[in-house]
């Protein structure tokens, strides 16, 4: 199975170590959403090791503990490192109080498009596992 739809988002293996996550418009993101996401993601990895490319839509709102949640227990997940692509400003703001205040168990940082956190993604690939890229699909890709 290299695909789960869950109340929330969809998640898809998009190559060997890529993970993608588009959360759908609207979302209250609450804990039983987070533990559902959490294990989908479980799920998927069966153990293996995935960077994330994560995109987040209109309407996307997460509480303090929902963030600190996520924050502490993405990395058990067997997620490496997390690229979020962020396509409105209110949403970007959430996202970074996740990053800067909840400090996230792995690296975690936001982008405007899918190229560069693919390209981040890269970087932190060649920083731990040598020279290893990340498999970028075209086709399904966003900018």
């Amino acid at each position: 199975m290299n695909q789960i739809k869950i109340s929330c988002a969809e998640l898809c293996v998009e190559s060997e170590d890529l993970m993608k996550i588009i959360l759908f418009d609207d979302i209250d993101f609450e804990i039983k959403d987070a533990e559902e996401l959490l294990k989908a993601i479980k799920k998927l990895t069966a153990g293996k090791k995935y960077f994330l490319l994560t995109q987040t839509n209109d309407g996307f709102t997460a509480t303090p503990g929902v963030r600190e949640y996520v924050a502490e227990r993405i990395a058990a997940a067997g997620i490496i490192a997390n690229a979020i692509c962020i396509k409105s400003l209110p949403i970007r703001f959430i996202v970074n109080a996740y990053v800067k205040v909840n400090r996230p168990a792995i690296p975690t940082k936001t982008f405007h498009t899918e190229i560069e956190a693919l390209a981040w993604l890269d970087e932190i690939r060649k920083s731990n596992f040598g020279t290893g890229r990340v498999i970028q699909n075209q086709s399904k890709q966003k900018r």
